[in-house]
């Protein structure tokens, strides 16, 4: 039996999400500067516990905030990776279902031509039993291929997220 290939397409560029972090980071920094610009200035008398206290609010959310920006696109790449491999899977199904109808089709109009060239009742009955053994053989393997795969399909969409699990846990026994 002919096996399909399944050609991998490129990837497409997905970059919205990375765009708009970088956008609000520019935006944070932004309002950091003018708020420190504001702190400094020379007509501002802010005593030195207020200008502390704004610093380090300062420093403290642009932390938080890169911590939130980090969580974001590790959870961006663990969506992105587990789509592709569901794709691939999905894919793979598909392209073997329709190895599996091109293969059924092929044996059928096999044996219909065989029918044709029949002498006797008892050679029917014989070509009749051995066609329909060998589409249950032929369908008992596509059955465990499907079976194999969609184990595949679920193991792969779900290992991206797996990993992102353990490496979080890893991380909050570290801290």
């Amino acid at each position: 039996m002919a096996e399909s290939k399944a050609t991998k397409t490129a990837k497409p560029v997905k970059q919205p999400a990375r765009a708009a972090a970088a956008k609000t980071e520019t935006v944070f920094d932004e309002a950091v500067a003018t708020m420190s610009g504001m702190l400094e200035a020379p007509g501002a008398q802010m005593p030195e516990l207020f200008r502390s206290i704004g610093e380090t609010s300062a420093n403290q959310a642009r932390e938080a905030f890169a911590r939130l920006k980090t969580a974001a696109e590790d959870a961006t790449d663990v969506m992105e990776e587990t789509f592709e491999n569901t794709r691939d899977g999905v894919l793979e199904a598909h392209h073997r279902a329709l190895d599996v109808a091109r293969d059924n089709a092929e044996a059928t109009f096999d044996f219909a031509k065989k029918m044709l060239a029949v002498t006797s009742l008892a050679d029917a009955i014989q070509l009749q039993s051995g066609f329909v053994r060998d589409r249950f053989e032929a369908y008992v393997d596509y059955a465990n291929g499907i079976q194999t795969a969609t184990a595949r399909l679920f193991e792969g969409a779900s290992e991206p997220a797996k990993t992102a699990v353990t490496k979080a846990l890893g991380e909050a026994k570290a801290a």
